[in-house]
């Protein structure tokens, strides 16, 4: 999914980090999603939107902080489909999606 290219240039942004330091930090964030995957459903199953929202917001921010566009989207989505209004489709679409692309990351062994 992150190309030798977007990876150099996201080492840059990052000030120059190591690869290996960035590489662990990328697959310690993405066990943390695994993690908020389960907790997610829980919370929109029980309508607890408030905590959700704040799940998601980290699911977005953290994924932001390291580049990681497609989670970085998805958590923005479901930050703002878990404002009021509620919109319990996009939410429910967004977690599928999330779930696909945790699997494909599975999958293929990286990002």
């Amino acid at each position: 999914m992150i190309s030798v290219n977007d990876k150099e240039k996201i080492l840059e942004e990052l000030g120059g980090l190591p690869v290996e330091i960035y590489d662990e930090l990328v697959a310690e964030h993405f066990a943390l999603v695994k993690e908020k995957v389960d907790e997610l459903k829980a919370l929109l199953e029980e309508g607890d939107f408030e905590e959700f929202r704040r799940v998601a917001h980290y699911v977005k921010s953290s994924s932001a902080n390291l580049r990681l566009t497609p989670f970085q989207e998805l958590g923005a989505a479901m930050e703002n489909a878990s404002k009021g209004p509620i919109d319990r489709q996009i939410l429910e679409q967004s977690m599928a999606m999330l779930e696909q692309l945790i699997a494909s990351v599975d999958a293929e062994g990286h990002l």
